[in-house]
């Protein structure tokens, strides 16, 4: 979860493009703006109301009143289980030691003339698992140029020139 308004987020949004860097296609991130730090703040130039109804629902739904940056993976050991961006990194590393119960591929295609998407799954279960599991598909977005406060170059700089990758 991050938000334009949240200068620690930039930081975060370092380490998870590390990560992908390393990880490439077995790791999927995704920016959730969300909470009243993806609100808009005009005052100091961040006009855009990036949130999502989705992403309001995980973050109400799921997050509770853990601070921003936040993130999970692979929602273990539950759906509230958010660690902070110091955590990813051995986080993923350990995520990756834990054999999967199936195997999933994911085919998108996009239709132009109906801005219409299709997403084909295909899936092998590689052992027997037990419980409810369900498939959550999420279209992000890379490569939107806008301002979020940041900390990483002085204490409340408004970047305008900012690169916003995977967001939701």
């Amino acid at each position: 979860f991050t938000g334009h308004d949240c200068g620690n987020c930039p930081r975060a949004h370092i380490v998870a493009s590390q990560l992908l860097g390393v990880y490439s296609d077995e790791l999927a991130v995704v920016a959730i703006h969300a909470g009243g730090f993806a609100n808009p703040n005009p005052t100091i130039g961040l006009i855009t109301d990036w949130s999502t109804p989705e992403g309001e629902y995980y973050y109400s739904t799921q997050l509770g009143e853990i601070a921003i940056p936040a993130g999970r993976v692979n929602r273990r050991p539950d759906a509230s289980a958010f660690i902070g961006f110091g955590s990813w990194a051995d986080t993923v590393q350990a995520a990756r030691a834990i054999q999967t119960a199936v195997n999933m591929q994911l085919k998108a295609s996009h239709h132009e003339a109906s801005n219409h998407w299709n997403v084909h799954v295909f899936s092998e279960w590689l052992r027997d698992a037990e419980g409810d599991y369900k498939l959550v598909v999420m279209l992000t977005e890379s490569g939107i140029i806008a301002p979020p406060l940041t900390y990483i170059v002085g204490q409340g700089y408004v970047d305008p020139v900012y690169n916003h990758e995977h967001m939701l």
